[in-house]
């Protein structure tokens, strides 16, 4: 991002990212149809809604300033790339905070914190970081799953609702696993964004947070 010129809004925001990576972008939009279903399932009010879909459809921003070789690696990341990965959560955040986007940035700098306290960037609990950043992280890790990446195949929808349960309380917030799992059981809810399943080809730039090993 240049460091002059005026300071961007969301929608353009939500541009940049559209052009510098339409696959990263698209990612955003499913993430942000199942993160508004989740929140609408926990009964949270429409501003909380609004704010988790927001944030859920930027929450890889922080990704446009990554190098795509290391995005689309096949193979294990060194840690030096590890920690260009590890760093992206807070450079979105930092992008939103310059626009005055605060309650969003805090949603985006917390989505890949764990209950374990085992995530990134700042290896917290993740019962001490926003409620929606949770939300975001369930869906996240369920659009990832069912996408082809480089190191791993894609997972059927009924292998990802698996592996959610299984690292539920761990990797993943188990009341917010618990909503999700009531949104896949119950009838498909209407939102703004179409939800379609990843295709095939999708790259790895969103998907590194999740490693089923650890």
């Amino acid at each position: 991002m240049d460091d002059d010129g005026p300071v961007p809004g969301l929608p353009e925001l939500a541009e940049l990212l559209e052009e510098r990576d339409a696959e990263l972008s698209a990612h955003g939009a499913r993430v942000a149809g199942y993160a508004e279903r989740i929140a609408r399932v926990m009964g949270l009010p429409a501003p909380v809604i609004a704010r988790v879909r927001v944030a859920a459809r930027l929450h890889d921003l922080g990704k446009v300033w990554i190098a795509k070789d290391i995005l689309d690696k096949p193979g294990p990341l060194s840690e030096r790339e590890w920690g260009e990965i590890r760093r992206h959560p807070a450079v979105a955040a930092g992008v939103l905070r310059a626009g005055d986007f605060h309650d969003v940035a805090a949603i985006v700098a917390a989505h890949h914190e764990r209950p374990d306290a085992a995530g990134y960037p700042d290896g917290i609990p993740s019962c001490d970081a926003p409620l929606e950043a949770q939300i975001v992280a369930v869906a996240d890790v369920y659009d990832a799953m069912l996408s082809r990446r480089p190191y791993a195949p894609a997972r059927t929808p009924e292998e990802a609702r698996e592996e959610l349960e299984r690292v539920a309380a761990t990797q993943l917030d188990e009341n917010v696993v618990e909503a999700f799992l009531r949104v896949l059981d119950g009838p498909r809810q209407s939102t703004s964004a179409a939800l379609p399943r990843p295709a095939a080809t999708a790259h790895d730039g969103y998907s590194r947070r999740y490693r089923p090993e650890q």
